[in-house]
């Protein structure tokens, strides 16, 4: 049975889907299940003629309730530290007048949305780097 099903994404992250395909014309039982998950990138650029970069996790503001988290890994770190959290802007800039730049290097960016009331959120989005001159 060919099935399809479309989903408009707008914040970058890592989704969750599952999804019983069934015979038609009787009792509802699944005979296939499609797990898997969904990447939704974000996207890192240069600002041109600036030592600054233009992360976006979003291309449309939060539903109600709803925000977005978005993580840096420092040049010179290991690990992801918060960086944007429950926001509801679509993007931001960080280069000199951010309290976190540390200067010339490469910087990580990973986001999510997750929901303000009960805590749940989708995974964070594979890492976007850039270096920062």
């Amino acid at each position: 049975i060919d099935q399809t099903y479309s989903f408009s994404f707008i914040a970058a992250g890592t989704y969750s889907y599952s999804a019983a395909a069934t015979a038609g014309g009787g009792p509802v039982m699944p005979f296939s299940v499609a797990r898997g998950k969904v990447q939704v990138p974000i996207v890192v650029q240069p600002v041109v003629g600036a030592p600054e970069a233009q992360v976006t996790w979003a291309s449309a503001s939060p539903p109600p309730g709803f925000g977005f988290d978005v993580l840096v890994k420092l040049p010179g770190t290991t690990s992801f530290t918060p960086w944007q959290t429950e926001v509801t802007s679509t993007s931001a800039v960080m280069g000199p007048n951010d309290p976190l730049y540390r200067g010339p290097g490469k910087y990580q960016f990973k986001a999510r949305i997750h929901n303000l009331g009960n805590g749940a959120a989708s995974g964070y989005s594979l890492p976007g780097s850039i270096t920062i001159p």
